[in-house]
């Protein structure tokens, strides 16, 4: 029978035999206690609760989060001047497991499907911000994830076993859509597209009819997104942005969702050789600073440019694409059913050697990003998903982080069956913690070889996937470095750092 509280003088028996004993041992068996068992431990008696949640130092809480097991956000990237006084066990641990059942709750999903229709506004109705908030809490595990390459990062291993287990990321009617309006950044859409792309197709074997079928699907949709023309504008620097309700450039993830899932689905397709030279992809390769050699960065170099690099590029043949888009055959432009019978479009693997410049202003720079500062106790970063990788803070079109200025690099880039082309380009940070390359490709001529007097034929913009330095790299569009006319032709690529068990050379591999 529970111990009343209704006065703090009275204990009861039942409570009164916990309490004859040290607090210390008390506190040493509730650390194996599971969370929700901590909170009905702490309703039975005031005492007894004064013991679970008035600690100062929280470390029944601290002990069960770091039990459940989640990473320790003090060594999160950023924090390593966090104390544990600064960081809020308990509602941590709380709003994590709320956001764990709430999306693994049907009615999260029917909720969401009802709301198909308005889907680029999901989140946003009364009904609907538990799910946003929701999905906002696991980009808030995936922020404090531990950085580097050893081991493994818990809150990613719990962030994707909710990703797999819950229908909100598998519901047909809510995977992205090619024909559906860009949906809003921040919305709930864009939410569960990111979430998405850290997952990469990691979940599916292509091995089953199942999967197989889903592959199918998602590569057709997939292709009728990134080959759309329609997508590249001006106003969205041709890249895989969208505009928030303040002109301001955001990521638009279904976008980059889509670049992943072609470049993937064709790198399939090549021989098992090939598989040497794939990105690494799954959730722990969104962790910060997780590509080869990201600790030998020079110190200017926060995102870790500098180094070999392996870069994949996709592309229509020009009349294909033309067809597609603009021609009345085969059903009108811009139809699914183009990609049908075993259409393949050109694939090409490239190796890319970058170097970084030095920077403007030397001793502006730091070596690695840090949280921004706040009144607020740094721990309240992690729990509202606002952190400086977060997605709640707009970011502004050449609007960078004042700590990290642009990165310039130039360096070169080398087909297997083609010449090599010159790069020169930036890496900035954005304010809301995006990662944003462009650069342009040079062709030098037989008489020309300088930057400056080379043809600038072929421009890309690309978002970092994941973390600051990641393994996973970026993803992109590229499309030419000069527009004159609509009908420009553009196709997707993904570069990430190459391992070093890779050879250093393309002619090295086999094909």
């Amino acid at each position: 029978m529970p111990c009343s509280s209704s006065t703090a003088t009275t204990v009861p028996s039942a409570c009164s035999s916990l309490l004859t004993i040290p607090q210390e041992l008390t506190e040493n068996v509730l650390k194996f206690c599971e969370p929700r068992d901590l909170a009905r431990f702490a309703a039975t008696c005031r005492p007894l609760r004064d013991i679970v949640y008035n600690d100062n130092d929280q470390v029944v809480w601290r002990v069960s989060f770091l039990s459940h097991p989640f990473d320790d956000p003090r060594q999160a990237l950023g924090c390593a001047r966090l104390t544990s006084a600064e960081v809020d066990w308990a509602g941590m641990l709380q709003q994590w497991l709320h956001a764990e059942s709430v999306l693994l709750s049907r009615s999260t999903v029917l909720t969401a499907v009802l709301n198909e229709d308005n889907a680029s506004e999901l989140g946003d109705e009364d009904e609907d911000k538990p799910i946003r908030a929701s999905l906002l809490t696991l980009l808030a595990a995936y922020n404090s994830a531990l950085p580097g390459r050893e081991g493994s990062s818990a809150n990613l291993q719990w962030v994707e076993s909710v990703l797999l287990r819950s229908a909100l990321f598998a519901h047909e009617s809510l995977l992205p859509s090619p024909s559906r309006a860009v949906p809003a950044p921040d919305s709930a859409q864009q939410l569960i597209a990111q979430l998405q792309c850290y997952l990469a197709l990691s979940n599916e074997d292509g091995q089953t009819k199942a999967s197989k079928a889903r592959l199918a699907s998602l590569r057709s949709s997939s292709r009728c997104y990134v080959y759309d023309l329609r997508k590249y504008r001006s106003e969205t620097l041709w890249g895989p942005y969208t505009l928030s309700a303040n002109g301001r450039l955001r990521v638009n993830w279904e976008h980059v969702k889509h670049i992943q899932n072609v470049v993937l689905m064709n790198l399939r397709d090549f021989p098992d050789s090939w598989k040497r030279v794939w990105p690494s992809w799954g959730v722990q390769s969104v962790r910060p600073y997780s590509a080869p050699d990201a600790e030998k960065r020079k110190p200017w170099d926060w995102a870790g440019v500098e180094g070999k690099w392996r870069r994949v590029v996709c592309f229509m043949d020009y009349r294909d694409l033309f067809t597609f888009n603009f021609s009345s055959l085969n059903e009108g432009p811009l139809n699914p059913r183009f990609f049908d019978d075993d259409f393949t479009e050109a694939v090409r693997l490239m190796e890319v050697d970058l170097k970084v410049l030095d920077p403007i202003d030397p001793s502006s720079p730091m070596s690695s990003p840090d949280l921004p500062t706040s009144s607020r106790p740094a721990a309240a970063f992690f729990a509202s998903g606002s952190s400086l990788f977060g997605t709640s803070a707009p970011s502004a079109r050449g609007d960078t982080h004042p700590q990290y200025p642009p990165i310039r690099f130039e360096g070169s880039s080398k087909g297997v069956h083609s010449g090599t082309s010159k790069i020169r380009g930036t890496v900035q940070m954005l304010r809301d913690g995006t990662v944003r390359w462009n650069f342009i490709l040079c062709v030098p001529t037989d008489q020309v070889t300088s930057y400056d007097d080379a043809a600038n034929r072929w421009s890309a913009e690309a978002v970092q996937v994941g973390h600051v330095g990641s393994a996973m790299g970026i993803a992109g569009i590229w499309t030419v470095a000069v527009h004159e006319e609509v009908g420009d032709p553009a196709g997707p690529f993904w570069m990430w750092k190459a391992p070093d068990s890779l050879p250093k050379d393309l002619d090295q591999l086999t094909f």
